[in-house]
């Protein structure tokens, strides 16, 4: 907390502070886990005297807000970001809403994850990157039911996506979690497959 108290100070004596300085602190607070100490901070960025907030301001917390398990609060911000009413104008974006996905992932809520995609889902496909898929599959692997990870590589190929070695090696690492042995060679097989075209592509 070192550094929230050496920008105070640096207000204090009339120095100013910009934005990416105070994202730096506020990650700082996420990864100590004081999300209130965060939400204070933000309320001071985004207030009338503060630096201003921006995309990452608001992804920082709601990663924190997702870690700390305050998903209603981390919910209730989207909301009003999707309605066009959050200070500092951020746009949704899957930048902006994986880091709170990944956060409710490594808590193994898979539920209320699936909600997340499922509400917002337009916005996360809109790279159509692989990368959101990955982190869902990664999600059932640490939840009681591994094997859910071969139908997120099913809608994988629906949308029309290739996917790429950390899907393999996920898919590969669900079947061996589940005994499915057969199943994690034939996914290996087709990896190197796979591996041979992206070979030949590069």
């Amino acid at each position: 907390m070192e550094e929230v108290e050496a920008a105070r100070r640096r207000v204090r004596g009339g120095g100013l502070l910009n934005t990416i300085v105070m994202n730096a602190v506020l990650e700082a607070c996420v990864r100590c886990g004081d999300v209130d100490r965060a939400l204070r901070l933000f309320e001071e960025m985004r207030g009338p005297m503060g630096c201003g907030v921006d995309d990452v301001s608001y992804g920082i917390l709601l990663k924190g807000l997702g870690i700390a398990r305050r998903i209603d609060e981390a919910f209730e911000i989207l909301e009003s970001i999707e309605k066009d009413s959050s200070i500092g104008g951020p746009r949704l974006s899957p930048h902006l809403i994986c880091g709170f996905l990944n956060a409710l992932i490594e808590a193994g809520d898979m539920r209320r994850a699936n909600a997340l995609v499922a509400r917002f889902r337009m916005v996360l496909y809109e790279d159509h990157s692989v990368l959101l898929y990955n982190l869902l599959m990664k999600g059932y692997i640490k939840s009681n039911f591994p094997l859910g990870a071969l139908t997120v590589k099913d809608e994988i190929l629906r949308q029309g996506l290739k996917p790429d070695r950390l899907t393999y090696n996920t898919i590969i690492s669900a079947c061996v979690k589940s005994a499915e042995n057969d199943k994690a060679i034939q996914f290996l097989e087709d990896m190197k497959v796979s591996h041979k075209c992206w070979k030949g592509r590069s």
